[in-house]
């Protein structure tokens, strides 16, 4: 594998914008206007990428305020806080944003991106479990990484396949309820985790590849590997659910929905086995 290979995909969706006249890296503004306006080829243009949502940065006091500290301190310290020292305005501002939040201190980074790195590394560790939408922003992954904590990004995509399994399951469950005589009851469970599987599956594993894994061909062998994966949470469904469903079955409260319970429990214990199944062995690069 060569150095530069895992930008392939990168490259191709870049070079796919180019044909189209698109090159998000080569805009250049030849004039600032105002927080929310520039020139670009030459065009009055709306920047609408900006994070200048209260349109300080032309803001007369905040202008007059970072003249008075370019006079009085230059451009920076030049280095770390921790090596150099922090100037006392820095500090100031910081006891300023505590008291007006209303908590004991703060700290000021100098980026959004900075401050993710600083506050998630600090608060996590390698043994910390992190739950996270697979589109958040790059920091927050960076974050986490520098932490040493486990990822777990399929937290929306996970949704999404439970909510679809439990519907189809749920759907099957009704339908065979009115359709098979009393003394197929005590199957309907089975019967509908049996019909329901493999169709979620393969949702499932469409999904996980294109949102969460984002790996790159090879759809036979993923698709393969996961259902390798699920053959193992299949025989786990059909002990839990008929198990599950009797536990509810006695309670009075839950006699009625004992069906639907029993899969909302089946779900949740897969839905946890199946994430490191699929990191560990289907989609592993």
């Amino acid at each position: 594998m060569g150095l530069f290979d895992k930008f392939q995909g990168l490259a191709a969706a870049r070079r796919e914008l180019e044909t189209i006249g698109i090159d998000p890296f080569g805009v250049e503004i030849e004039r600032i206007l105002s927080p929310t306006e520039g020139i670009i080829h030459g065009r009055r243009t709306i920047l609408a990428g900006t994070n200048n949502y209260l349109g300080l940065t032309f803001d007369p006091q905040c202008v007059a305020a970072a003249k008075r500290a370019l006079d009085n301190e230059g451009t920076g310290t030049t280095g770390s806080r921790m090596a150099n020292g922090s100037y006392s305005n820095h500090r100031k501002l910081e006891r300023e944003l505590a008291a007006f939040y209303e908590m004991r201190d703060a700290i000021v980074f100098s980026t959004g991106y900075q401050a993710n790195l600083g506050l998630l590394s600090g608060l996590m560790g390698p043994n910390d479990v992190v739950m996270l939408d697979a589109d958040c922003h790059a920091s927050i992954y960076d974050g986490c990484k520098l932490a040493g904590a486990e990822v777990i990004r399929f937290l929306a995509v996970g949704g999404f396949n439970t909510v679809f399994s439990l519907a189809l399951y749920s759907g099957l469950v009704i339908f065979f309820g009115r359709m098979l005589p009393h003394r197929g009851k005590p199957l309907i469970a089975d019967i509908a985790f049996a019909i329901s599987t493999p169709i979620g599956i393969t949702v499932a594993f469409l999904c996980y590849k294109h949102f969460v894994f984002r790996t790159k061909g090879n759809y036979l062998k993923e698709w393969l590997r996961c259902f390798a994966v699920y053959s193992v949470s299949f025989p786990m469904g059909l002990v839990i659910l008929p198990a599950a469903t009797h536990l509810f079955q006695r309670a009075v409260l839950t006699h009625p929905y004992a069906p639907f319970l029993a899969g909302i429990v089946n779900s949740l214990i897969i839905a946890c086995y199946s994430y490191f199944a699929h990191k560990k062995f289907s989609f592993k690069r």
